[in-house]
């Protein structure tokens, strides 16, 4: 019984053997084929990767005062393709067509610009570990970490310089889409409510008018009212309460109309002043070119501003709305250019992973041994199972 239980351990512990000694045999015959395949193929990929490196390099770029919330707005523009084909066209007039297109595919990709630019907060971990209440939309910046993979300096600095002015078009084409939008929602929001002022203060002079009128023709009824000394009166009927004399209620009523019109003076202006900010964003888009950047925008709002002080110069209303674009759209323009890295750095003497020679020789080199092997050793069972059963 004992032997008989024995068996089959002793049956697998031969499989296991001759598992090994099949493999063996089968590299002693074919280990020099496997190994003359995997080379072929190992050696051009190598040789291409030795001669074709990649290396990363990290750029902190300085930006003017930016927020979180900001870069989120600014972000999404990246990719844009009309914008990206105007950067491309001012940075590189001299350059061949098949180097712009190839540049405009890569920055069209969203995933580009998420794996290359990085928003560096100024507030750290340890910073909100510390102080859990910390706004990190409201933390200043360190600035935009730039993560490039390039070939060599040159491509690298351009690449830089590139991407640096995509940044900047992107901030300008964003700054002046949220000017145009904050003043749409200024005429939209204000208008109404200026509107009904004004005409609830015009009601109010007529009434008050009307008032004075009714004084007047009682004081006409009553001429000895004028000699009254006091300001006040005693009302025959509500339990005798007092109201002012008609004399007073005149000079209390003309002082009223005077405050009421100066309040429409003032709401006139407010109106003006939406009307002017309405003519200088009306259509705007219309008169730019399907591709246009950020620049020709605020060259638009520029020429406008212009135009409307020209066309209105005793107009105060549109003095300030023209100044008020101007200062806006010049600040606009000004920040992008704060844009500079804060060091120069070359690129680092090692490639990345998947571009050195040994590693990448050495992945492709077992993958090729090993398929090899497989696909060899398939080849010979099925070409021994299709023999005739005497050739066997």
């Amino acid at each position: 019984m004992s032997i008989r239980a024995d068996a089959p351990t002793r049956t697998d512990e031969a499989s296991l053997g001759d598992l090994f000694i099949g493999i063996l045999n089968f590299y002693l015959k074919q280990g020099r084929w496997v190994l003359l395949i995997a080379l072929l193929c190992t050696a051009p990929i190598v040789f291409w990767v030795a001669n074709n490196p990649i290396y990363q390099l990290t750029a902190l770029l300085d930006t003017p005062t930016l927020s979180l919330d900001k870069w989120r707005q600014i972000e999404p523009i990246l990719p844009d393709k009309a914008l990206i084909q105007n950067t491309l066209e001012k940075s590189l007039a001299g350059s061949d067509e098949a180097e712009r297109q190839r540049l405009a595919s890569r920055f069209s990709n969203p995933e580009f610009w998420k794996n290359s630019v990085r928003y560096r907060s100024a507030l750290r971990r340890d910073d909100i570990q510390d102080a859990p209440s910390a706004n990190l939309q409201k933390a200043s910046t360190l600035g935009l970490e730039l993560s490039i993979r390039a070939s060599s300096d040159d491509q690298s600095k351009r690449l830089q310089q590139l991407m640096i002015s995509q940044i900047r078009e992107a901030m300008v084409l964003e700054g002046a889409r949220s000017l145009i939008n904050d003043w749409q929602n200024l005429i939209i929001d204000k208008r109404p409510e200026l509107q009904v002022q004004l005409f609830d203060k015009q009601v109010d002079i007529q009434l008050n008018r009307s008032r004075i009128e009714d004084m007047q023709q009682l004081l006409s009824q009553y001429p000895e009212l004028r000699q009254i000394e006091r300001n006040t009166l005693v009302s025959v009927q509500g339990g005798g309460g007092r109201y002012l004399s008609p004399l007073a209620q005149i000079v209390a009523l003309e002082s009223t109309i005077s405050e009421d019109n100066s309040l429409i003076k003032k709401t006139e202006y407010e109106l003006e002043r939406l009307g002017f900010y309405e003519q200088v964003i009306s259509n705007i888009d219309e008169s730019l070119l399907p591709i246009h950047s950020g620049h020709d925008l605020a060259q638009q709002l520029i020429t406008r501003a212009n135009q409307l002080q020209q066309a209105n110069a005793s107009s105060l209303a549109a003095t300030e709305v023209s100044s008020d674009v101007l200062n806006q759209v010049q600040s606009l323009l000004s920040k992008p250019q704060l844009l500079q890295l804060k060091a120069t750095t070359d690129l680092p003497a090692t490639p990345i992973t998947l571009r050195r020679p040994l590693i990448v020789g050495a992945g492709i080199f077992a993958l090729v041994f090993f398929a090899s092997s497989v696909l060899l050793a398939l080849y010979q069972l099925i070409r021994r199972q299709a023999l005739p059963l005497g050739a066997k």
